[in-house]
């Protein structure tokens, strides 16, 4: 399926920079966004926090923005699926590496730091413990927040 004029011009001129076509594309597209990002984290186990989700649509926007649009462009090349589509499946794809991502972690520092019964040794939330194993604070705060 072609893509719709309107929505072409949309990304010619969100493409060439124009400020206004990007509050126009955050206008039409963001709820978008957010839903299929929501969906996919909704299957997450643990958890994904709504602060988390926020920050995937945002991170995703910026991919599509970053090294010149170069995502936006991609879309020309591909005329088999609408636009809103397209953007749902990059949305979706986003939101999937982030949890692959955050499970890989998460195995990792298990395989670092094995879990001791309930609240670890010393009775603590074997979380706290990370910061010391060589993970930054920041990265664990990330972690513990999408637990």
């Amino acid at each position: 399926m072609p893509v719709r004029v309107p929505e072409a011009r949309l990304l010619a001129r969100c493409i060439k920079g124009e400020e206004e076509a990007w509050r126009e594309f955050l206008k039409l597209y963001s709820g978008l966004l957010y839903r299929a990002i929501s969906n996919i984290c909704a299957k997450a186990n643990p958890p994904v926090s709504q602060d988390t989700i926020e920050d995937l649509c945002q991170s995703c926007l910026l991919s599509l923005i970053e090294d010149n649009f170069r995502k936006l462009r991609q879309y020309r090349k591909r005329r088999d699926a609408s636009f809103r589509t397209w953007l749902s499946v990059v949305a979706a794809n986003h939101a999937r590496d982030f949890l692959r991502k955050c499970d890989r972690e998460i195995k990792h520092l298990a395989s670092v730091h094995p879990p001791q019964g309930e609240g670890g040794e010393d009775g603590r939330d074997p979380m706290e413990a990370i910061p010391g194993s060589g993970v930054s604070p920041l990265e664990a705060l990330k972690l513990k927040e999408i637990m």
